[in-house]
């Protein structure tokens, strides 16, 4: 990672940097996405990390706090996330088994859960009417708020 590091977006501390140095916290990640200010990745166990600003629950580890490293996203139940994207300041992933998870900002129902409050923890995105996992859903791409 590399760039402005004010709010510890690049996983190795509030420093800014115009240099690539590594996230030496967390092993064998396979995808990364970048909010506003905040940063996550996904490990090749099905683990996600996320850094950075954490004002509206985006780290997805049960706070409002930033984190300038590493904190592993904690869900209720196990799982292992397959593809993370991030927004301005929330994130969605698509888990293996179990679907689609959203958490972070949710003021502009940008988590998909028929509320527009933030989550700090991950929260399953399901049909409203079924309650059920989105079906056949293998990708998820986020934009600004939505």
């Amino acid at each position: 990672t590399w760039g402005w590091s004010d709010n510890g977006q690049l996983g190795r501390g509030k420093d800014t940097s115009p240099a690539p140095g590594t996230v030496h916290a967390v092993r064998g990640v396979r995808q990364v996405c970048a909010g506003q200010l905040f940063s996550a990745c996904v490990t090749s166990s099905g683990n996600v990390w996320a850094w950075g600003a954490g004002g509206s629950g985006q780290l997805g580890n049960g706070s409002n706090s930033g984190s300038a490293g590493p904190l592993r996203v904690t869900f209720s139940t196990p799982l292992r996330v397959r593809e993370a994207a991030c927004g301005d300041a929330h994130m969605l992933v698509v888990c293996e088994e179990r679907g689609v998870w959203s958490w972070g900002r949710g003021s502009q129902g940008q988590l998909g859960v028929g509320s527009v409050k933030d989550s700090d923890t991950p929260v399953r995105v399901a049909l409203q009417a079924e309650n059920k996992a989105l079906p056949g859903c293998s990708a998820v791409r986020c934009g600004a708020n939505f």
